[in-house]
């Protein structure tokens, strides 16, 4: 049950990351399969905590969680009729180089998963992220008010941001327990989103695909990823948070270089995740805000895109 229960959680976070995603590429001719999948987890995980937290304001328990599973499902249909009949695209290794490099960069993605099951959660892990996490799950789903004012617990830092705890609660709903080992999925899933990413966008800014799935392939080789503090297994935001300025900065590299819509888009909408996954995201995002203001001023942007 525990199991089916992961997976109903897992299955809502992608169907709504989906939506975002298929919203935000409305434009494109082409749905890139890689590219939707390693996104949808990223707006996914963001969607569903935000639903989470808001829904809290109003009601707990099993109404609040069928009541984000409903945004879940709104936000996915809405996605799929903004994008039906758009041809979905699989792309394959052109050659041994790219097929090995493709190879490679699954191992690092199931060595990611090993090594997180070797793991516990570590100091941050647990009493900045994981505890907020099972707070709200005692408490129905929603940080109790009295959280934010209890001195005693002012060492969990009540005033952190929720994405990760709201996406732990989120998998806890739906396990109906708060085991701590199957939660640590969401962060090797992270690092699949962060591989897919990178090759993709080494790919588009370099004009070729072996580079991308190179600078891909040797992520796996970072020895802080699966054994350093804020690393990949240990339940940190420091990672997730990089992942999603990757995100952010990577397509603003391609709208820069593509001169494309969509991109930009997906840019602005990554780029509001990081002040909602960690404080130092807030930094992140005034940079990534500088450097958008610097396109669009290079390319007399529209009032929209401002």
């Amino acid at each position: 049950m525990i199991l089916l229960g992961l997976s109903a959680g897992l299955g809502t976070i992608l169907l709504a990351g989906l939506g975002v995603t298929l919203l935000l590429l409305r434009d494109t001719p082409r749905l890139h399969a890689a590219e939707c999948l390693g996104l949808a987890w990223l707006f996914g995980c963001g969607a569903v905590s935000i639903f989470l937290f808001l829904g809290g304001i109003f009601v707990t328990g099993l109404p609040l969680q069928l009541l984000v599973t409903l945004g879940c499902v709104i936000l996915a249909w809405c996605g799929w009729k903004a994008k039906a009949g758009s041809p979905w695209v699989f792309p394959k290794s052109a050659n041994k180089l790219e097929w090995f490099l493709s190879v490679l960069i699954a191992f690092g993605v199931l060595a990611m998963f090993f090594a997180s099951a070797q793991h516990t959660l570590g100091w941050d892990g647990l009493l900045n992220w994981e505890i907020k996490a099972r707070y709200a799950f005692l408490n129905g789903g929603v940080l109790p008010s009295a959280y934010y004012v209890d001195t005693a617990r002012v060492f969990s830092h009540p005033e952190y941001p929720l994405l990760i705890p709201m996406t732990e609660t989120w998998l806890y709903l739906w396990m109906g327990e708060a085991n701590q080992f199957w939660v640590k999925i969401i962060f090797p899933l992270f690092y699949a989103a962060g591989a897919i990413l990178l090759a993709l966008v080494g790919n588009r800014v370099a004009g070729r695909r072996w580079p991308g799935l190179v600078v891909a392939a040797l992520l796996v080789f970072i020895p802080l990823l699966a054994n350093g503090t804020g690393g990949v297994v240990v339940g940190y935001a420091d990672f997730p948070l990089s992942v999603v300025y990757l995100a952010v900065i990577g397509y603003l590299l391609t709208s820069l270089k593509q001169d494309d819509a969509q991109s930009f888009r997906v840019y602005a909408a990554a780029m509001a995740l990081l002040p909602w996954m960690k404080r130092e995201g807030l930094v992140l995002w005034l940079v990534a805000v500088f450097c958008g203001a610097i396109v669009l001023w290079k390319r007399r942007g529209k009032p929209g895109a401002w």
